[in-house]
């Protein structure tokens, strides 16, 4: 696999405020905001890095395939109001989903749909309809 040189920004949080009091060091691309790594370690093992020992074990959550390939590249987001009928609240985010991935199947881009409704303003009527906003993103 080629090398990619892309600016990162990097958190080390210590006996983070979990049961097993482990830290961890986490390393995110700076433009796409995507976590590209993050390796947890028990506070034995902070000692030992700080102590400069060499090979240290840790636990590494690493991206995945289809991620890595958008590391270095810029986010471009986006919000699509989609409309989504009478139905029951269970329903309604996975039908606003649908319902976006639908629209923009014959779009030039790649885009990638949300399923994320958390904001106050995920869910609207306008001109006596339902809608859905729904967050959209590409990379370039």
């Amino acid at each position: 696999m080629k090398n990619k040189n892309i600016e990162v920004k990097c958190f080390f949080g210590i006996n983070r405020d979990n049961h097993n009091h482990e830290s961890v060091l986490e390393i995110t691309d700076s433009k796409t905001h995507k976590r590209i790594i993050d390796i947890t370690f028990t506070p034995t093992q902070i000692v030992q890095l700080f102590g400069r020992m060499g090979g240290v074990v840790g636990l590494a959550s690493v991206i995945d395939e289809e991620n890595f390939k958008q590391l270095g590249k810029t986010a471009i987001r986006e919000s699509l109001d989609v409309e989504i009928h009478n139905i029951k609240d269970e329903f309604k985010r996975e039908m606003a989903v649908i319902k976006a991935k639908d629209l923009l199947k014959d779009s030039e881009y790649d885009w990638q749909v949300s399923d994320y409704f958390g904001s106050k303003e995920s869910f609207f009527e306008k001109d006596g309809l339902n809608y859905a906003k729904v967050k959209i993103t590409r990379y370039e």
